[in-house]
């Protein structure tokens, strides 16, 4: 067994719970949580510099959030977007 399978069967991981995922589709026994990507991270850095909470480029902040928002989608600038693009399943969700 590797490092990384010891350190888990060790109980040294926190992994996130699988009831989150695994009892209902609708989210409705999920644990809370927090989970934030990237690109809304630089949006709400971008809003705490314009509300003066810290000091830094809104401007840079939301684009590069934009950006990151986009590479995540595999979109391109003035590319042309169809709903094929999101490849979503019969349930509505991105297949990632």
């Amino acid at each position: 067994m590797g490092t990384v399978g010891g350190g888990a069967q060790a109980g040294n991981y926190s992994y996130v719970n699988g009831l989150r995922y695994y009892t209902t589709y609708d989210g409705s026994n999920a644990e809370p949580a927090i989970i934030i990507g990237y690109p809304e991270m630089c949006f709400n850095i971008a809003e705490g510099i314009n509300r003066g909470w810290t000091a830094g480029s809104a401007a840079t902040w939301y684009t590069n959030g934009i950006q990151a928002a986009f590479a995540h989608l595999g979109l391109t600038q003035n590319g042309k977007i169809t709903v094929a693009d999101f490849h979503l399943t019969p349930y509505g969700n991105r297949e990632c």
